[in-house]
């Protein structure tokens, strides 16, 4: 009886453990060849002139869509105001992470969503984005 509780309270185990993946949106400097995001931070400092970082999407399993959308939010206090979508094409079904270079021209807070192509939130995330001195 003790042999069976145990087996089956570590078959238990592994399932929560397993279960419990989730998708992930990292906002980086760089991505490397295995996926793994490079300088991950919740702000970035871009030029007057405006600048760049990355948004990588980790998930659990492959999504099934060839295109995803990544709709941007301008946060001021409370309120979200849509700023614009952008779209990333060319993603293969056997894929279970992607990045995107996210270019910025102004300063600010913002919420970044990225959908599916049947519209189904995957992930989403805060960033802030200041001007370098």
């Amino acid at each position: 009886m003790n042999k069976f509780v145990l087996l089956f309270s570590l078959f238990a185990l592994f399932f929560i453990v397993n279960s419990v993946k989730s998708q992930t949106l990292y906002f980086c400097e760089g991505v490397d060849d295995d996926g793994n995001p490079i300088g991950t931070s919740s702000t970035f400092s871009i030029p007057f002139e405006g600048g760049y970082f990355y948004a990588l999407v980790k998930l659990p399993v492959a999504t099934d869509c060839r295109e995803v959308y990544y709709d941007i939010y301008d946060v001021k206090g409370s309120a979200e105001n849509y700023n614009t979508t952008l779209t990333q094409s060319g993603l293969s079904n056997k894929w279970d992470w992607f990045w995107k270079k996210l270019s910025f021209d102004y300063a600010g807070s913002y919420h970044i969503k990225v959908n599916d192509c049947n519209g189904k939130e995957l992930v989403d995330g805060y960033v802030k984005v200041k001007y370098s001195r």
